[in-house]
């Protein structure tokens, strides 16, 4: 139950963060109508879709006004760059949408479209949130279509699925002076990491380096070391006699990989690490018959563990400084361990104390699995984090389950 209300509770503050930090100013400009460049914030959301509009503030503290298509000629932030500009869409290009005619439905309209590469040829961006794709080159001082379409083609032998791929002849046209462009172009399919290959092959083949190259979504990693302080505290469903474990207090130290996933505005990455840690706790039963006849156990258990995480981490952006949440799962495995007991036992007044290595000990499984989350904050290369644990350990002796819950406080440096 205890696992159940800390997953909820992680899980709410995921959602209530999310809604907190919908907003991402980055420092950007846009272009007015008169030609003005005019510096400040823009909301830069990764857009999956070219924008129609952008929020923008001239400052951290300034209103907010949304600027569309009647107020810029074109926008940058992130490192990307928008241009308004009247194009040709197809409307009927969707990977599901089916029909028999060969060419697609095209439309002029006036739109916002992304600069994917420029230099001695450019190439560019136009999606919709129908998942509709088209893609330009400018020629003639005009922007082109470059034109592809799926259809269904009807035979004497059956219905089959075709392609027009007519941009495949404007590319080889557009690029033609590199002499191998047909090769490179032969098989291409209609996205953006075929075409942006395809441009960057041909700068390769005339030797010349394009002046913008708009960098892939593909995912970045981030390597990081930690350590810090941990407590533990252990206890078992079978505890009959209300046995007081003592708390566990050790170092923990280990090894961060973080995987951003830039689609999601960076916020959102996966963390995997693995560290050493270790656990020892000690307890006594007494049972006494009377006052010439006892027995006192006294126990002492003490594990190393190596363990890995496996988290979801959620960060959210104040200025230079990250807050975030992390939840997922923990799994670890023994690498030592010691499970010793000292026997006080009176017998008619005579005292006799013996120490051995108690045999239960085998019954505990070298694995273990539990569930880990926790929140901090992150400034430059320097992290600091309060994580919680918990995992189970089923024991054969008796069926019964070991819980140890764990909290520390880490600190990671990332390179």
């Amino acid at each position: 139950m205890k696992v159940i209300n800390l997953f909820l509770i992680t899980y709410l503050s995921f959602i209530s963060l999310n809604s907190f930090s919908q907003k991402n100013f980055l420092e950007g400009y846009y272009v007015n109508n008169e030609g003005d460049t005019i510096r400040g914030l823009i909301d830069y959301r990764n857009w999956k879709e070219t924008p129609q509009f952008f929020t923008f503030k001239k400052s951290i503290n300034s209103e907010r006004e949304k600027i569309d298509l009647s107020g810029a000629i074109m926008f940058s932030v992130s490192e990307e760059n928008y241009i308004l500009a009247q194009v040709d869409v197809m409307v009927s290009n969707r990977d599901r949408d089916y029909s028999q005619e060969a060419m697609p439905i095209i439309i002029r309209e006036e739109v916002f479209i992304q600069l994917l590469i420029s230099g001695e040829k450019n190439l560019y961006y136009y999606g919709d949130h129908f998942g509709r794709k088209n893609f330009y080159f400018f020629d003639d001082g005009i922007y082109k279509l470059f034109i592809y379409k799926k259809y269904i083609s009807r035979e004497s032998t059956g219905t089959f699925s075709r392609e027009n791929k007519k941009f495949i002849g404007q590319l080889n046209n557009y690029l033609g002076d590199c002499q191998a462009i047909p090769s490179i172009t032969k098989d291409l399919n209609y996205n953006k990491l075929s075409l942006k290959n395809a441009f960057k092959k041909y700068y390769s083949c005339i030797s010349t380096e394009p002046e913008y190259f708009k960098k892939g979504d593909e995912e970045k990693y981030n390597l990081g070391i930690f350590g810090g302080y941990s407590r533990a505290q252990y206890n078992n469903s079978l505890n009959y006699l209300n046995t007081k474990y003592s708390p566990s207090n050790s170092i923990t130290f280990g090894v961060n990989v973080e995987r951003v996933w830039k689609r999601k505005n960076e916020k959102w990455s996966g963390i995997n690490s693995i560290y050493y840690t270790s656990f020892s706790t000690d307890w006594k039963r007494f049972y006494y018959t009377d006052i010439n006849n006892s027995t006192m156990y006294y126990y002492q258990k003490k594990f190393g563990y190596v363990k890995t995480n496996h988290m979801i981490r959620y960060k959210i952006p104040i200025g230079k400084t990250q807050f975030f949440i992390n939840e997922g799962i923990n799994t670890g495995l023994t690498i030592k361990r010691k499970y010793t007991y000292e026997e006080t036992r009176v017998v008619d007044s005579t005292i006799s104390i013996t120490n051995g290595i108690y045999k239960g000990d085998s019954n505990y499984p070298s694995y273990n699995i539990g569930f880990v989350g926790g929140a901090g904050i992150k400034a430059k290369n320097i992290s600091s984090e309060i994580r919680y644990e918990i995992t189970r350990e089923s024991a054969k002796y008796h069926g019964s389950i070991g819980v140890i819950q764990r909290w520390e406080v880490l600190f990671a440096y990332w390179f």
